[in-house]
């Protein structure tokens, strides 16, 4: 009792919507002329790369510092009298990626927990009536 793949229930032949060893119309597009697959360095530097260009944010060993800065603002029409916010906005710490420093800007203190999925959250509940939310998130990561 051996699997075998399973075989199509069509005929051989052009399929409906297609001239005989043409793809259809709708996806042309996406065919790449070379018969290869496309190589994002030709999009990026169509004429080859850059010579004598250093590029400032990356380290020795190929390594970047990324300084980051991020602000959500929530505005409302009327005022709200509650609201919780489930913030995410926390990078971890791991083998590739090193968070050299991280500040979340709120408008009350809150602790940072761990989700089930292990991302860092924080849990931001405002009690009091208000009409917007600032949110801040900003620190550099190697």
């Amino acid at each position: 009792d051996t699997c075998e793949p399973a075989r199509p229930q069509w005929s051989p032949g052009p399929a409906s919507g297609r001239r005989d060893g043409c793809a259809p119309a709708l996806y042309r597009h996406r065919r790449n002329p070379r018969g290869r697959p496309a190589c994002l360095a030709d999009r990026l530097y169509p004429l080859g790369p850059p010579v004598g260009r250093r590029h400032l944010q990356f380290l020795p060993g190929g390594g970047m510092r990324l300084s980051i800065s991020h602000d959500t603002t929530y505005h409302y029409e009327d005022q709200v009298r509650a609201s919780i916010q489930y913030l995410r906005l926390t990078p971890h710490d791991s083998e590739r990626q090193h968070v050299l420093s991280w500040q979340l800007d709120l408008p009350r203190p809150v602790r940072a927990q761990v989700d089930p999925f292990g991302n860092i959250l924080h849990v931001l509940t405002l009690d009091e009536p208000h009409d917007a939310i600032i949110i801040g998130a900003r620190g550099v990561v190697e």
